[in-house]
């Protein structure tokens, strides 16, 4: 009887071998498991931290958008999550044209890279968009149409 149980215990483990060895065979190259980070700061042009600016990371290669988001109280962002390669860091306020830097190599021996202070100019001041508004005189009622 123990025999028995004994060969099922080399079966099971040679089972469970062959599935971790076929598992390391098949997985990704192990730099799809390293993601790394891009950091850096916004700044107005008399140095001073740029809250909630636009800011959007680029592939290098063929400038496809990777993810964009609005920079903190500090004028710092952070995009994760990104495979070592070339990028381009856009940034900008409202009313006002992108600041695009790079490309900025992100290296695999690097987790986080950062980014020099991005200098971009203060939003500008009109109020921003204006909504034009009409009064009309005539109450509006429904009208049927014949289309010949």
């Amino acid at each position: 009887m123990q025999a028995v149980q004994f060969n099922r215990i080399n079966v099971m483990k040679l089972l469970f071998l062959t599935l971790c060895a076929g598992i390391m065979i098949f997985l990704p190259s192990s730099t799809e498991f390293k993601k790394h980070s891009l950091k850096g700061k916004v700044m107005f042009d008399a140095h001073e931290v740029a809250p909630d600016a636009t800011v959007s990371i680029l592939k290098a290669d063929d400038k496809s958008l990777i993810s964009s988001g609005i920079s903190n109280v500090s004028g710092e962002y952070s995009f994760g999550q990104l495979k070592p390669g070339k990028y381009y860091v856009a940034a900008g306020t409202f009313g006002n044209p992108l600041k695009v830097v790079g490309p900025i190599e992100v290296k695999e021996t690097e987790k986080v890279t950062i980014v020099p202070p991005i200098v971009v100019s203060r939003p500008a001041n009109d109020g921003g968009p204006v909504i034009k508004t009409t009064r009309i005189s005539k109450p509006l009622t429904n009208k049927s149409l014949k289309i010949t």
